[in-house]
């Protein structure tokens, strides 16, 4: 069928990501990197009636729909599974400027209830922007309940790209190298991200039975690593850096340094706070790790000093 793009802007703003919930990312944004999309909302805002043949379309999933005398079509439950891009860059447009009345959109609705087919369409149906390997586990049950679990305490955990996990602190590419050198495994986290995400092992290894509080304090330690390089690149830019810390410096230059740093301090943690640790489970006090009691720029200000 085809459905108006008023239709769809709208919905897009109405439900936000929450329409791409079978998909693997949602909406990437308008932005120089983003050509696709930039091409996508520069072509529904100049040649709107030639939309519906530019476009590649939209597939939908559903768990039923009906059709009425007059034509229409009600859906029972909607996930764009294809088309997020076309979708986001519809809703991204300003209609006090532009008129979206004569933007059809090529659609496709599919009606499936089979998880592991599902699976398969989605991940079939997804070529316009790359997929990256972390893409598969947005929907994956063990991250839905880690995300739970940081929405709890107030912070906000991105499982995949697109317009919300922007604003997100956290996210599952930022972690898993870090919790993986915390574990010990430094030269793997050393690996590029794709290569760790493809291997079950690897993920397994980071993420199984980890909960939110221990995630958030690996995350805050690496980031307090990272702020202590900027510190030194700031003292060596305005030449006030002692000869120690040049050499600190130069450790940072080592592009594996971070991760085996990371396992260092892991291994030593026990002499660091003079207490017996888990550390796989090692985390911030509940109180600590709320949102609403410390910012994670306050936190890592607390594992700076």
């Amino acid at each position: 069928m085809s459905v108006p793009g008023e239709w769809l802007r709208a919905t897009f703003n109405k439900y936000g990501d929450k329409l791409f919930s079978a998909n693997y990312r949602g909406f990437l944004g308008i932005s120089k990197r983003r050509k696709i999309n930039t091409g996508i909302r520069a072509s529904a805002e100049s040649e709107a009636d030639n939309f519906w043949v530019f476009n590649n379309g939209i597939t939908i999933l559903t768990l039923g729909f009906e059709s009425e005398r007059n034509g229409s079509t009600n859906l029972n439950g909607v996930s764009i599974i294809n088309g997020a891009q076309t979708t986001g860059s519809l809703g991204s447009i300003d209609t006090l400027k532009y008129d979206l009345k004569e933007v059809k959109v090529l659609c496709r609705v599919v009606q499936c209830s089979d998880e592991k087919t599902i699976d398969r369409i989605v991940k079939y149906n997804n070529t316009q922007n790359e997929i990256t390997t972390w893409d598969q586990y947005s929907n994956n049950p063990e991250q839905k309940r880690i995300e739970k679990e940081f929405h709890d305490l107030g912070h906000e955990y991105s499982l995949k790209r697109g317009f919300s996990s922007s604003s997100a602190e956290i996210g599952i590419e930022q972690v898993l190298q870090t919790l993986l050198a915390f574990d010990g495994d430094h030269l793997s986290a050393s690996r590029g991200k794709n290569y760790l995400f493809d291997r079950k092992t690897a993920y397994e290894k980071a993420f199984k039975d980890k909960k939110a509080r221990h995630i958030l304090f690996v995350h805050i330690l690496a980031k307090a690593i990272d702020e202590r390089k900027l510190e030194l690149r700031e003292k060596q830019k305005h030449d006030k850096i002692i000869e120690l810390e040049r050499r600190q410096l130069l450790l940072f230059k080592n592009l594996r340094f971070k991760n085996f740093l990371v396992a260092l301090i892991a291994q030593c943690l026990e002499s660091i706070i003079l207490e017996k640790v888990d550390l796989k489970h090692v985390s911030f006090t509940p109180k600590v790790a709320n949102r609403d009691n410390y910012s994670t720029k306050e936190l890592i200000a607390l594992c700076s000093q």
